[in-house]
């Protein structure tokens, strides 16, 4: 039985939106190359190097789960995406790779190498911003995703001058393997009998609006005799999707006028991996069908991909940390279980970014404004080697950005200096951590002293691992409790001495006026000697 390639494209319903102005660039990199060149048809393939982002040239490593490519495009461009996959065995293990395929957050394939052939998967699709993203990830234990080669096409599929690229693909069995660029297995072509024709030059002028390469028309199979049909098994996706069939028909020689080809394609407007084309001649028919080549899309639907603003707030994070977290790329919360490491998402149909995790990261310097990630509850960068005063848009007001969200921040551990903001002591919804070694005063007070003890809150010492929530008037250092404990001693002692001072003029008082009303019994005798053998009698009023 004869194998008929199918070419499987994931033809998304944006595509209904064609460019007018397709670019006349494209690339086609060489994955775990060096060097610039030229394939047979004189398309530049370049070294993957400058492209790929989270792994080593070609694979990824152990330690990673994903690994991705970055490129720029035109927003709203359509472009075609090539992978192809050659294990060859190149590790040594002879164990056949499996792991997943992913492009702007959405799951692409789940790819399945093969030991001496090469695996191909495309994809068209009009981007939602200015650069596209092609990750691989790891899906299970030892294995090791990795990518042989990438293209990015734009406007490939209607630009002529680009079109000797796409090699849009027919049956295997008529042309060389090397421009077989297929991204599925072989469908199966079913008749009694399929004979494969082939024309060294076209006697015709191909007129198809996507205008494929005069070697997929030199091709063609067709059934043995005139009353038998050809029925296509094209490999589809499991599950039921909409789908659309581009079929390339070609003869290979000119008929005269006794002969007629005609035939119905049937095929479904829903497509699942049950579902089968067939090419049925008609009863007038004195030739069997024939077919070039066929592609088969499976459309699906895009995501939407994280919020643009959370986009631009990571990107300035990782260009401010270059040398710790620059290497993620790609959509950093889609496929949802394919996260970045350091950020937490929500599930909504355009994720937010909740939460950034990147205590001990040797990350150095000030922090920038990252205010426009509105959505953020945790901040956790302790431990690491931060400097400069804490910014004011971390404490902003509930319901007022940048940040009306936010919870919890953990700082210790670093080098900050200067007052805490009161937009921070004012929040009472945060809980900061400063502990550690910063060098902090209370910001209603003077910061003129250089040397202060750890930051408190609330008159406690944080550890690390402690949350602690900011009142509005107990935000301080340890001098200044110090000052509040002496201070509230003093107006205690001035109190008590001024009370007791008020009780004894009371009853001085008291005493006198008995002493005049009953002088008889307040008189009272001492003897007084002086030197110089003076003696004498002296009278008091004792009170």
């Amino acid at each position: 039985m004869a194998k008929l390639t199918s070419f499987l494209l994931f033809l998304f319903l944006v595509l209904s939106a064609f460019s007018h102005a397709a670019a006349a660039v494209f690339r086609s990199l060489d994955c775990g190359t060096e060097a610039f060149n030229f394939d047979d048809d004189d398309i530049p393939w370049v070294p993957d190097d400058l492209y790929i982002t989270g792994g080593e040239t070609r694979r990824v490593p152990g330690s990673r789960r994903t690994a991705s490519y970055a490129m720029d495009v035109t927003k709203g461009e359509r472009v075609l995406v090539r992978a192809s996959f050659y294990y060859g065995n190149y590790d040594g293990k002879s164990s056949l790779p499996t792991f997943d395929l992913q492009f702007d957050g959405n799951h692409w394939e789940n790819v399945a190498t093969s030991m001496d052939s090469t695996v191909y998967n495309e994809v068209i699709y009009v981007p939602k911003r200015d650069e596209i993203s092609v990750c691989v990830a790891q899906t299970s234990s030892g294995s090791v995703p990795f990518v042989s080669a990438l293209e990015v096409l734009p406007g490939a599929l209607i630009l002529g001058c680009a079109v000797k690229s796409i090699r849009i693909m027919g049956c295997s069995c008529m042309e060389p393997e090397r421009s077989v660029r297929s991204n599925l297995s072989p469908a199966t072509a079913v008749s009694n009998g399929i004979k494969t024709l082939t024309t060294d030059s076209l006697f015709f002028s191909p007129n198809v609006s996507n205008k494929p390469p005069s070697s997929l028309l030199r091709s063609a199979i067709t059934a043995s005799k005139p009353s038998d049909s050809i029925t296509l098994f094209p490999d589809l996706p499991t599950a039921t999707v909409p789908a659309y069939a581009s079929m390339y028909f070609s003869e290979m020689s000119e008929l005269d006028s006794t002969q007629k080809r005609s035939f119905v394609v049937i095929d479904d407007l829903r497509a699942s991996e049950k579902t089968s084309i067939a090419l049925v001649p008609t009863p007038d028919s004195t030739l069997p069908p024939i077919i070039s080549a066929v592609k088969v899309y499976a459309i699906r639907p895009l995501t939407n991909g994280t919020d643009s603003r959370d986009m631009e707030m990571l990107h300035l994070l990782q260009k401010t940390f270059y040398k710790t977290i620059s290497e993620w790329n790609g959509d950093p919360c889609l496929p949802a279980n394919f996260t970045w490491d350091w950020v937490a998402c929500t599930s909504d149909e355009v994720p937010r970014v909740t939460a950034l995790y990147l205590s001990d990261l040797n990350l150095y310097g000030s922090l920038p404004d990252f205010g426009g990630l509105e959505a953020l509850e945790t901040i956790d960068m302790h431990n690491n080697s931060l400097n400069g005063g804490i910014p004011d848009f971390l404490g902003s007001l509930p319901n007022l950005k940048p940040l009306p969200n936010l919870k919890q921040v953990n700082l210790a551990g670093n080098d900050f200096s200067g007052p805490i903001p009161s937009s921070i002591t004012k929040n009472t919804q945060i809980r900061l951590n400063v502990s550690g070694k910063p060098d902090f005063c209370a910001s209603d007070n003077s910061c003129e002293t250089s040397s202060r003890s750890p930051g408190y809150v609330s008159g406690d010492y944080i550890p690390t691992y402690y949350w602690k929530t900011y009142s509005t008037t107990t935000v301080t250092t340890q001098s200044s409790k110090v000052a509040r404990i002496l201070g509230g001693s003093l107006l205690a002692f001035y109190a008590v001495w001024v009370v007791s001072g008020i009780i004894v003029i009371i009853h001085q008082r008291r005493k006198a006026a008995l002493a005049a009303k009953y002088p008889e019994k307040f008189m009272v005798s001492s003897k007084i000697t002086q030197s110089g053998g003076f003696t004498g009698e002296r009278t008091e009023h004792r009170v």
